[in-house]
């Protein structure tokens, strides 16, 4: 039976065991799912359930960041707006919880190699050297798969496009059963998730 945010969450902790064990020296990063300027609900993470989170995380550690990056693609919006416009910014202030936008803050290039060319991808240091535990609050939605043409998509930011890249590799090659699928001049066997809300909520 649903019993609230807070008592739901204690419940998740508790299933967890050991591992959901919070240190007060713990720095915890969470990320809320947040797709669009103002809040939809059944589409972006409530007020309500970051609140339970960050009241029960607070009874074992104040080290606390609430973060979250820029939206891109078609419908470009900052992050630090949606923080005031959902009412986060108020409330992190009175909890004494620390938000930061990622796209304003330091990063450092990862480099990795799986069976493909080496990739670079830009990520956050604040998730690589100052965080402990990464907590994110994705919103169950419906999501729907299609074959479309990406032979002519390419990405603004470099990280993004390292990233789509890869995954474009690797869907081909998993779509096909292939080790090195060829790709044909119109993108065939491409898997391209879209979100059915809208096509830039996620």
């Amino acid at each position: 039976l649903w019993a609230g945010y807070g008592a739901s969450i204690a419940r998740g902790f508790d299933f967890l065991g050991p591992a959901g064990t919070i240190r007060t020296s713990d720095r915890i990063a969470i990320k809320p799912n947040l797709t669009f300027p103002t809040y939809r609900p059944g589409v972006m993470a409530s007020l309500d359930a970051l609140t339970a989170l960050v009241t029960y995380l607070k009874n074992f550690t104040d080290k606390i960041t609430i973060c979250e990056s820029d939206s891109g693609g078609y419908n470009p919006f900052s992050m630090d707006e949606v923080f005031r416009n959902t009412g986060i910014t108020e409330f992190a202030n009175r909890m004494g919880v620390r938000i930061v936008n990622m796209s304003h803050s330091p990063s450092r290039l990862i480099r990795f190699r799986r069976h493909l060319p080496t990739i670079s991808v830009p990520l956050p240091t604040l998730l690589l050297d100052e965080t402990d535990r990464f907590i994110t609050m994705p919103v169950p939605k419906v999501h729907l798969n299609t074959n479309v043409s990406a032979e002519k998509s390419v990405a603004s930011d470099p990280g993004t496009r390292a990233a789509i890249e890869a995954t474009s590799v690797l869907q081909r090659r998993h779509l096909s059963g292939q080790q090195d699928a060829p790709k044909d001049n119109r993108g065939r066997g491409w898997e391209i998730r879209i979100d059915s809300q809208r096509s830039n909520a996620g």
